[in-house]
């Protein structure tokens, strides 16, 4: 029994201690003082005491300077790049020499990178690598550019497409709604034919007609290429080149034009600089949209623009008098293709083309290309074939117009790409001096005007052997005298 007791009696003084304690260490707390921590620069520690001993927890702005180049050296083009844009502190480490000098090395030549590293310390190594794989992507890309096709007289299309993958160029449209957003697409189709590029965007992402307040269109070029295999630094940046902009309503703009065709879904409306809009009848949204841009110095235009300033190529100086003569404007050939998007239906150059004193007036030169005796069949329908991701069509009598017209040098004197409509002959805007009248109640034409030039497109239905056969029946362009050249041709003064 004594030993039971002895037990009770040295638990109870343990439970009664043990109680004060915590009583005691509870009214410490209470009375402690409110310490005010300050922040210590990194350079000097990683974390920070309070005045009661205790550590502060450390984040990654303690960390010194050195040791956050040690980790940006383990980052990639663009995840340096991002790093950049979150504070001041992190824009100035990122942008430090001793990052961009391997980037530099794995990037540009290493006779280049020699010339570009002189003094680290003095030099910004960031803006000059970044200059100078812009340069040699630029130089790498128009090279490919040398070889014309003979057809045509203008770049092959083989060599801008492989100019294309070379450099990694995409396409993007920007549409701005009326709350000021931005809403971003990559194209999702793109096609290369004789004289064009074809370039689709036809995602159920589009929005309303009414909610769009602009429309820009961008070229997106990857900056850096590997020095070794010439590819493209996979998730690096890109730049943006401006190739289109619309700076009104989209609606306000459409309600002016009259559609190119339409289906029982949606109809399709041709706007500046080939660009093709698809609006569904119901909703009044956006079908898919389309841009049809010539080959002439679209490489150019997309790698030497700017984001908010198109590329404009140099002007060629011409002489401010012009030559008298009785002859007029020879030796110019003319190469024309109605195509889909995907595929070509008809195509015809055109060599040696002249344009007599007579057909000269008002400033305006018109060349007359085709005759009544140099009919041309049409095996293939006229139709524009349409899709999203959703649904597909074809609309009839429509499809795209391919136009150009050089001199005797093979210099480009006026080109065109555009979506075209086939309308009843009689309802025809232009007039053109014709040497024969050739005007039938079946008689259709294909007529084209933008603010340089023009052309006019005769189709007809010929009955031979119980069958009706599709014909190009005639074919006229007229140019301002202003994009023709003035040397090595005769031109009456008169005509200006």
């Amino acid at each position: 029994m004594d030993v039971v007791k002895n037990h009770r009696k040295q638990l109870a003084e343990y439970l009664t201690n043990k109680q004060k304690q915590t009583t005691v260490r509870s009214q410490e707390t209470a009375v402690l003082p409110r310490v005010r921590t300050t922040r210590v620069p990194t350079s000097r520690k990683t974390a920070v005491k309070t005045n009661t001993g205790r550590l502060k927890t450390a984040t990654i702005y303690d960390l010194p300077n050195e040791i956050v180049l040690k980790i940006f050296g383990y980052l990639s083009i663009g995840e340096l790049l991002s790093v950049a844009q979150v504070c001041h502190l992190w824009h100035q480490l990122s942008s430090d020499n001793l990052l961009w000098k391997p980037l530099l090395q794995a990037c540009v030549p290493s006779q280049a990178v020699s010339q570009q590293l002189g003094d680290l310390k003095s030099s910004n190594l960031k803006s000059s690598f970044m200059q100078r794989c812009i340069e040699l992507r630029n130089k790498r890309v128009l090279r490919l550019l040398k070889k014309k096709n003979p057809y045509t007289g203008v770049i092959h299309c083989k060599d801008v497409e492989n100019a294309f993958k070379f450099a990694g160029i995409s396409w993007q449209i920007v549409m701005t709604d009326t709350s000021g957003n931005e809403h971003c697409l990559q194209n999702q189709d793109i096609s290369y034919h004789l004289m064009s590029v074809s370039v689709r965007w036809f995602s159920l992402q589009m929005i309303p007609v009414n909610n769009v307040k602009k429309i820009s269109l961008y070229s997106c070029n990857p900056l850096f290429h590997d020095s070794k295999t010439g590819k493209v630094v996979s998730n690096g940046p890109y730049q943006r080149s401006l190739l289109y902009s619309m700076d009104q309503k989209l609606s306000s703009t459409l309600d002016k034009l009259k559609p190119v065709g339409s289906d029982e879904n949606l109809k399709v409306f041709a706007l500046e600089d080939g660009i093709i809009i698809g609006v569904w009848k119901e909703g009044g949204e956006i079908a898919f949209i389309a841009i049809a841009s010539g080959l002439p110095g679209l490489v150019k235009k997309c790698i030497m623009g700017t984001a908010t300033k198109m590329y404009q190529s140099p002007k060629e100086k011409r002489s401010a008098c012009l030559p008298e003569s009785t002859y007029g404007l020879y030796g110019y050939s003319c190469t024309i293709q109605l195509r889909t998007m995907k595929q070509e239906i008809w195509d015809q150059q055109f060599n040696n083309v002249e344009c007599p004193n007579s057909n000269i007036r008002n400033g305006i030169a018109q060349f007359h290309l085709m005759k009544e005796t140099d009919r041309q069949i049409l095996i293939k329908e006229i139709a524009f074939p349409w899709k999203t991701d959703a649904f597909k069509s074809k609309i009839k009598d429509v499809c795209c117009l391919d136009a150009l017209l050089t001199d005797n040098e093979g210099k480009v004197v006026w080109n065109c790409s555009s979506a075209v409509t086939v309308k009843k002959e009689g309802s025809r805007k232009f007039t053109f001096d014709m040497d024969f009248d050739y005007c039938r109640e079946q008689s259709r034409c294909i007529e084209y005007s933008d603010q340089k030039g023009q052309i006019f497109i005769q189709i007809d239905k010929v009955h031979v052997h119980d069958e009706d056969k599709t014909y190009i029946t005639h074919i006229a362009l007229s140019v301002l005298m202003e994009m023709l050249p003035t040397q090595g041709h005769d031109i009456p003064s008169s005509g200006v």
